[in-house]
Parts: C-alpha cells; sequence; structure tokens
C-alpha cells in the first residue's frame, strides 16, 4: 500500500466514530474527565434527566472514543451490618467475685455488642471494657440483662471503633450473684459500613410571580424532568400564614390546566420570618412547577426567591481507559435508575464530577416549528365584534397577553387567532391580575371636611378584580364606596370598610371587586376626615383579570387576534400530540395592538351616551311621555268628529 493511501486510510478510521455519533439528536450534554482506567463515580446533573418511563431516564455515555459505554444509575447505597461471632479465650472472677468474660476483637470496626445468655433466670448487669492502643477503656458501665423467652439478652451500642480485645464483665443485684460462671450463649459484634445518601443539590430556578385573585402564583421550569424534589423554600416579604398548592400544568382540553400534587397549610408563627419551606418528596413529572399561596387575605407581597432541593442520581461505569467521557440525554436511549448500587462488592473507585451541562444549540425554539406541522381550518370574521393585530417577526413558540379590550369582553373563550382565512391554533394560557390607573379628581367639601372621588372604570364587565387605594401617613378613616342608584339617580352605599395605617409610609387599600353588579363601572369614594387633616389618596387602579394564549408561528407576518363573538364556544385544536414538549419550552412574549371594533350601533352609542350622563331615568320618561301623547292625539279628534255628526 502506498504511503498516501495509508495515511487517507488512517484518518478515515480515526474519523469514523465521531461520524457514527455527531447527527445523534441529543438535548443535553456534559461531560467527565476521568484520569485513569477504573470504576468511576460522579452525581448526575439535573439537566441530564429526562424522564422517558415509570423509572426510566432518557441517557446515554459515550467514551472518548465516540463509542457508547455501559454504566449504571442508583439513588442511594443504604447501611450494611456485618455480623462477627466472638470467642472467649479467658474466663475467670476478679477480686470483687464478678465474673469477666474476654475475647479479641474483629479487625473491623465495632459499633455494638449484642450479649446472649442460655439462662433465663439470671437478672443483672453486664460492663463493657475494650483495649486500644494497649489502653483499656470503659466503654460502657451497666447495660442491663433483660430476659426474652428462654433467654437473656441484652443489646449494647458502643463508640465505633476499631478495638483489640472486650472484656465484659457481668455483675448481679444481690450477693447470690457472686462467683458464678455465667452460661454465656453467643456473643456478636457488629460492624456497621454507612452507605451513600442521597446526593442533594439546590437549584434556583427563575420563576415568574403573578395574582389570580387572592392567589399567588409561582410558576417555574426545572431543569430536568423526572427530578426527585425533596423540599422548597421561597422567600417572601412578610410571614406567610395560609394555604398552599403545589402542582405542575398540563394543556388538557385545548387550554393550560392545574394538576396539584401536594398540599398544605401554615398556621403557627415561626422565627423564620421570610422563609417558607414546603415539603415535597415525591419525584416530579415534566418540568413544569407551580406553588398557589393562599394567605386568606392577608398581605403576603412578591416573593422574591426560590430554592429547589433536588435529590439526584449517581452513574456508576468502567473507564477502559482515560480521557473525556460524555453523558447525553434525550438521545432516545433507555436506562433505569435502581433504588441501590447493584454490586455492593465493587472495587475501590474514583470520584469524579461533571462539567457544567450544554444544551444542544441546534434545539431552538425554531425547531418546535420545523417538528411539529399544525395548522388550523379557514376561518371567517363574522360574527366578530373586534380584532386586534399582532406582529410576529420570526417563527417561533409565542405567548401573547389579552390587551385591556379584549381581556374584558363577556366571551373572552370565543376568540380566534388567524392568519389571513385560516386559523391559528393555540391553547389558553394562565390568566393574572393586571392593573390599570384611573384618573383622579377629588371634590373637597370643608364644610363637612369631607373628600369625594367618582371613580369611572374603563366599562363595565364580569372580570373585575378588585380597586386599589393608596395613601401615606399615619391615619384611621372610615370608607364609604357608593354605587349609582337604578336610573342613574343619585348613589347607594355599597359597602363600608375602615383603612387604617399605623407606619408612617405607603399603605393601599383593596377593594373586592368580584361582586359589582352586572353593568355597573362607576364607584363614588366617600371618605369623612372628622377633626383630622384631609387625607388624600395618592393612585387608584382597577385590577382585572386578563387571559393569554400560546401558540407556534411558522412564519413572520401579522396575525389578527379576533373577539367579542356572542354565542362562539372555545376552539378544540390538535395540540395534545406536543403538549409535553411545549409545557417544557418557555415562549417568547408579544404583544397585541390597540383593540378595534368592527361594529357600533347607534342605539347601543346612544345608550353608552345616556348612561354616562346619568339620563337613562329621564330618557325612558321622555320616550314614554311621546307614546302616551301619541295615543292621547288619536284618540281625542275622534271623540271630538262624533260629537259633530250627533
Amino acid at each position: 500500500m502506498k504511503p498516501i493511501h495509508a495515511l487517507i486510510l488512517c484518518v478515515a478510521l480515526l474519523g469514523t466514530p465521531l461520524s457514527l455519533h455527531a447527527a445523534d439528536i441529543w438535548e443535553n450534554r456534559a461531560s467527565v474527565l476521568v484520569p485513569e482506567p477504573g470504576i468511576a463515580e460522579a452525581v448526575l446533573p439535573p439537566e441530564l434527566m429526562k424522564k422517558n418511563g415509570s423509572n426510566a431516564v432518557d441517557l446515554a455515555l459515550e467514551g472518548p472514543d465516540g463509542n457508547r459505554r455501559a454504566f449504571e444509575l442508583y439513588w442511594r447505597e443504604p447501611d450494611t451490618t456485618e455480623r462477627y461471632e466472638l470467642k472467649a479465650y479467658s474466663k475467670k472472677f476478679n477480686n470483687r467475685g464478678e465474673f469477666i468474660w474476654r475475647c479479641n476483637a474483629p479487625d473491623h470496626e465495632v459499633n455494638a455488642l449484642h450479649v446472649t445468655l442460655d439462662n433465663p433466670r439470671i437478672i443483672g448487669k453486664v460492663e463493657v471494657r475494650a483495649r486500644v492502643n494497649d489502653i483499656w477503656i470503659i466503654l460502657v458501665k451497666d447495660a442491663a440483662l433483660v430476659r426474652s423467652g428462654r433467654q437473656t439478652r441484652s443489646e449494647i451500642p458502643i463508640k465505633p471503633d476499631t478495638y483489640q480485645e472486650f472484656d465484659l464483665i457481668f455483675k448481679g443485684f444481690d450477693r447470690d450473684f457472686d462467683k458464678k460462671v455465667i452460661s454465656v450463649e453467643r456473643v456478636t459484634a457488629l460492624s456497621v459500613t454507612k452507605g451513600t445518601d442521597y446526593a442533594k443539590q439546590n437549584v434556583t430556578p427563575k420563576f415568574q410571580v403573578s395574582e389570580s385573585g387572592d392567589i399567588t402564583e409561582l410558576r417555574a421550569l426545572l431543569p430536568g424532568s423526572g427530578l426527585y424534589i425533596n423540599t422548597l423554600r421561597l422567600t417572601t416579604e412578610t410571614q406567610f400564614l395560609g394555604d398552599w398548592l403545589v402542582g405542575r400544568e398540563e394543556i388538557r382540553n385545548g387550554q393550560r390546566t392545574f394538576v396539584p400534587i401536594a398540599e398544605g397549610s401554615v398556621r403557627h408563627v415561626s422565627d423564620k420570618i421570610h422563609e417558607l419551606t414546603l415539603p415535597i418528596r415525591d419525584r416530579w413529572k415534566g418540568k413544569s412547577l407551580v406553588i398557589k399561596l393562599d394567605p386568606k387575605g392577608r398581605y403576603l407581597g412578591s416573593p422574591s426567591a426560590l430554592s429547589v432541593e433536588l435529590f439526584l442520581p449517581r452513574i456508576v461505569f468502567s473507564a477502559d481507559k482515560e480521557g473525556a467521557y460524555t453523558a447525553l440525554s434525550g438521545t432516545g436511549s433507555e436506562a433505569q435508575i435502581l433504588t441501590s448500587l447493584g454490586n455492593r462488592n465493587r472495587p475501590p473507585y474514583q470520584i469524579v464530577s461533571f462539567s457544567e451541562a450544554k444544551a444542544n444549540p441546534d434545539l431552538t425554539k425554531q425547531a418546535l416549528t420545523d417538528t411539529y406541522k399544525l395548522k388550523g381550518g379557514p376561518f371567517t370574521n363574522e360574527g366578530f365584534t373586534w380584532a386586534a393585530s399582532v406582529a410576529v417577526s420570526a417563527p417561533g413558540y409565542y405567548r401573547l397577553p389579552f390587551p385591556m379590550e379584549a381581556s374584558l369582553s363577556p366571551n373572552r373563550a370565543g376568540i380566534r387567532l388567524a392568519k389571513g382565512e385560516t386559523q391559528v391554533p393555540f391553547f389558553m394560557d394562565r390568566t393574572e391580575n393586571v392593573p390599570t390607573p384611573l384618573p383622579l379628581a377629588p371634590d373637597y367639601d370643608k364644610a363637612q371636611n369631607r373628600t369625594t372621588w367618582d371613580l369611572t372604570l374603563p366599562q363595565p364587565s364580569p372580570w373585575w378584580v378588585a380597586l386599589n387605594l393608596s395613601a401615606e401617613g399615619i391615619f384611621r378613616r372610615t370608607v364609604t364606596i357608593q354605587l349609582p342608584k337604578p336610573g342613574q339617580v343619585g348613589w347607594e352605599t355599597w359597602k363600608t370598610v375602615t383603612w387604617r395605617n399605623t407606619l408612617d409610609s405607603e399603605t393601599t387599600l383593596r377593594i373586592p371587586l368580584a361582586r359589582l353588579p352586572e353593568g355597573q363601572n362607576k364607584i363614588r369614594i366617600l371618605m369623612d376626615h372628622n377633626d383630622n387633616e384631609p387625607l388624600s389618596i395618592t393612585t387608584a387602579e382597577a385590577v382585572y383579570t386578563a387571559p393569554s394564549i400560546c401558540f407556534l408561528a411558522y412564519e413572520p407576518g401579522p396575525l389578527t387576534l379576533h373577539g367579542g363573538h356572542p354565542t362562539l364556544p372555545a376552539p378544540d385544536y390538535d395540540l395534545s400530540l406536543v403538549r409535553t414538549k411545549l409545557m417544557e419550552t418557555l415562549p417568547t412574549q408579544v404583544a397585541a395592538q390597540p383593540v378595534a371594533s368592527k361594529t357600533t350601533t347607534w342605539s347601543g352609542s346612544w345608550i353608552k351616551h345616556f348612561q354616562a350622563n346619568g339620563w337613562g331615568l329621564y330618557a325612558a320618561l321622555g320616550l314614554v311621555a311621546l307614546v302616551l301623547l301619541g295615543i292621547i292625539a288619536k284618540i281625542l279628534p275622534a271623540a271630538e268628529g262624533g260629537k259633530e255628526t250627533e
């Protein structure tokens, strides 16, 4: 063979292992450097945990040459107990008449001694001495001998150590016990070898905080799936007392659905004011993590930190050569995680550590649109009363919160997202509380030392949650909330609350609007200052629930969100096949343009005009008067004509 041909063949052979696996699909990978051949063990990074079955993970291991290697995964190694039966080489009495039983100790660390006598009538105690480094020491002063069936026993824990000899000195409670040869049936030394406990690691995933009604919700994505969560720790602004729920989210029936996994309550005050610990102790399905906190109307503030304590498995493999070994998730290979290590008598092994896990750069959000082709049916805009334009700059996975006008419309489920005449499939994402500021125009009555604020919500809607009023200073005020009377004639009291602040700082009064009467959007706030300086409300904001949708965009360009249809039901798209992958990916948020109304009827605009000016009752009375005048005008001429005929 010519030298040039041999060189080409060598290069081809060297490149073969790499080419075999270069095109493999993988999601995350991390490498570990093994300095020499032999058994190696490392803790598996959480990013490489990808649950595949009931107790299996999708994991593969490649050697320095690029070829796959065998490995084993296990959670922990329990303690092992070895028993050594001891034999006496000396039995004698000391000068106090006590029976001494002496033996050699095993060449292992001893944690306890079990003594068994074949006479059940013996009642006494035993002292244990041991020789360590040629020095005799007392380990246990007086261990009781306890009757057990037809025997007398004593289980004696001692300080774990490697001893040379043991002396068992038997003592009685009376003189008859002295100078008696004790029939020792068996003495056993127990050597307990501590196993390897769970590998613990704390991760701090990024999270989002939102409010839904009175509930504070945290949403996070775990670094892997199938992780064993021991505890969750939250840092809160104030101490939390109330109920909590922890679970995950799935896509069911075209919308994001919360699946509860663990729940509990905090009922007592703790010295850890800003720390909330939630015990989970369960293996988690998927990456989605949702925490719901219900403080029962008390102020909680926004949680500032989240820490997740994980139990991670260990990977054990035989390194046939030194070099870098790479673990990969998402290759389609299946591996079981054993409860404990399979071979407990393995030779000494080397502990190594993985490098930081890296995600496959080819698996981007755009890859979702390349992998999953989901298109909707035909679309027509008949029956929709409003539309909002949505600009998408590139293909990908997006989240679209509803604008305010769309959020406040009655039939929020009957919306559609379209590109031209084709629907764009989506699923309903979570709803969250969104505040909108309200203008303040105080009307101060100096004679009564009272201030009145007339507030107008942007529009009547069943989706208003609360009205938040803010003020500063130390004060105590009675606040009266009024609503217009039927017919818009005058005001009537809806509720009365006491607002107070004992600190010279800003405070917020939250007025729930969940039971605001239908069609109502005007609110009057009355505040009597009594003999105090007038209090000013610095800000007022109305809070409403805003839904959102998630969708896949396959090409850039404008989309349109349509709504306002009075009877259209929620759509039903084929998203079930990709729901797991979508829930493990964070969407890019995109905003809609302001809502544009498609139709505004003459009667509707005039009704709103009358309601805005409080003329509803007068308009109705005027219409009734006109009808009555028309009837009278028709009746009176007929009556007069009849009289002239006579």
